[in-house]
């Protein structure tokens, strides 16, 4: 069993709403969706308790940080416990972060390999409503996760990491995104040669033969790929190996110096290209109909544009002819009456005006559903060349409920939903 927290990268009001929706959207029993459970909520289905949840978080208008708390359990293959076993492990594993009063809904899927579990969880306190953030979240879960695996009998896994950090991200991209990361490209291929030079200058020559920089960016060293494009990409130097820190470095080699020879030739160059060898022919297909794909949107976009300026310059150039008609036409009316009648043909040009913009969003968003782009890892299940128990199942909704309501009813005055 593993408990891993899912940073959300941009804060928002909405964010909690936008992943219930995710989490439960297009699903149909027993499809995509095991059960969905509401715990600490007055509220004893979904939508209503997403309700409840934002109201509860809008009334802490201090919080500038994410309100919002992502946790994932994961199982072993063909590993599903009971109700009651998944109802004890999201209470430990929330107890453990501090966060076992906080409203919660749990959304269970069962459509890949691994049974999981999403926990969305309301940092704000229902009572207290201030902010909570769960301090060395990875350690705590860690613990709690072998305590549990022992208690149920569960499948034992290793929660201990040598990847911390961006180490561990960059991961999660081999793994989830099925293409190799910046830092496995170093770590596979430079990292030994890199820890063999013996000083600033050898060590410069290494990186540009494998189409690589360093540079110094703050208190630290960086990383950054040499490219003909500004599609370039940067990293942290430590978040490759502990060994390429600058106090290691410094350390080791002395005095950082600048590149002198400009003459070494890059001999080979960072390519996000599949982990798997024997799918780059696959790879490469994909970015053609990826590269067709986005030369068709931005020809359509284009298009767009241009029909929506022509409309915009058409509606100005009649309002424009009806204002100088208006003027040469009513030059006796009362000022009053003139300002009425201008008035009342402006609100017709600005409804005119809404009506064009509100029409090149709904064609722009209709261009981009069609034209939609999907990433190598959705791609493949697309074409059927993954395995079945990895792939998405999308169609109709709605899904079994079942509440858990932990926190007594009572001290309702006040609340509004």
């Amino acid at each position: 069993m593993i408990a891993k927290h899912i940073p959300i990268k941009k804060a928002n009001k909405n964010n909690f709403s936008r992943l219930i929706n995710y989490l439960v959207k297009e699903s149909r029993v027993g499809e995509r969706v095991g059960r969905i459970v509401v715990s600490n909520c007055y509220a004893d289905e979904v939508i209503s308790g997403t309700m409840e949840i934002e109201h509860t978080q809008g009334k802490n208008i201090r919080a500038q940080a994410d309100k919002t708390y992502h946790l994932v359990i994961s199982f072993e293959s063909e590993q599903k416990p009971e109700d009651y076993v998944l109802d004890d492990i999201e209470q430990e594993l929330c107890k453990s972060l501090g966060l076992e009063e906080h409203q919660r809904i749990s959304v269970s899927h069962i459509d890949t390999e691994h049974f999981h579990i999403h926990l969305a969880i309301n940092k704000i306190h229902p009572q207290k409503l201030i902010i909570h953030e769960p301090y060395r979240d990875f350690w705590k879960l860690g613990r709690i996760c072998e305590m549990l695996e022992i208690r149920h009998g569960l499948a034992v896994t290793n929660h201990q990491t040598k990847n911390p950090g961006i180490q561990s991200k960059a991961a999660d991209i081999d793994h989830h995104a099925q293409l190799q990361s910046l830092q496995s490209y170093i770590r596979s291929n430079v990292l030994v040669p890199l820890q063999m030079a013996d000083d600033w200058q050898s060590f410069h020559q290494v990186l540009k033969n494998y189409g690589l920089e360093i540079l110094e960016r703050g208190n630290g060293f960086a990383f950054k790929t040499i490219v003909d494009d500004s599609r370039d990409i940067v990293i942290k130097a430590s978040s490759v190996d502990r060994s390429l820190s600058k106090q290691k470095l410094t350390k080791r080699l002395g005095q950082f110096e600048i590149s002198v020879d400009e003459n070494v030739k890059v001999k080979r160059r960072y390519q996000r290209k599949p982990g798997d060898v024997s799918k780059a022919a696959l790879y490469e297909k994909y970015k053609k109909e990826r590269s067709l794909i986005v030369e068709a949107r931005t020809h359509g976009l284009n298009k767009l544009k241009q029909e929506r300026t022509e409309q915009l310059r058409s509606r100005k150039n009649y309002f424009n002819t009806k204002i100088k008609f208006m003027k040469a036409s009513f030059k006796f009316l009362k000022p009053l009456a003139k300002r009425l009648m201008y008035a009342s043909l402006y609100s017709d040009y600005k409804s005119d005006i809404d009506e064009i913009n509100k029409q090149y969003s709904r064609q722009k968003n209709e261009l981009n559903l069609s034209y939609r782009l999907t990433g190598w890892k959705e791609w493949q299940q697309r074409k059927g060349l993954t395995s079945k128990s990895t792939k998405l199942v999308v169609s109709g909704m709605s899904a079994p409920l079942h509440h858990k309501n932990s926190r007594p009813k009572k001290n309702t005055k006040g609340m509004t939903l």
